[in-house]
């Protein structure tokens, strides 16, 4: 698929995590894969040292907001069969670091 307009000025952005985004996308589909790594650009970025309250907290909620799409995808492949929907649950345990957050 060739993107244009603001896709393919993102994809020119993140040419660089190229391999980052291939690995992901084959453990974990095409867009789970990619909104995965996402999630993991926010919380690198969450966790630098003195960041303004506020910005840490947009991070986070980006990191949650991401993660919650990504489990919906994740749900959607449940639905057609080809995912366990307790494989689901733990992976978005090991993502958000299970951190005793209601879910």
């Amino acid at each position: 698929m060739e993107l244009l307009g603001v896709g393919a000025t993102a994809e020119r952005k993140v040419e660089e995590l190229q391999p980052l985004v291939e690995y992901f996308e084959r453990e974990m589909g095409p867009l789970a894969g990619r909104l995965m790594l996402a999630a993991s650009l926010l919380r690198d970025a969450a966790a630098v040292a003195g960041l303004p309250e506020g910005v840490a907290s947009a991070l986070d909620k980006g990191e949650a907001l991401t993660i919650s799409v990504m489990v919906r995808l994740m749900a959607e492949d449940e639905r057609c069969g080809c995912c366990d929907p307790d494989e689901i649950v733990e992976q978005a345990r090991r993502l958000i670091g299970d951190r005793g957050e209601p879910s």
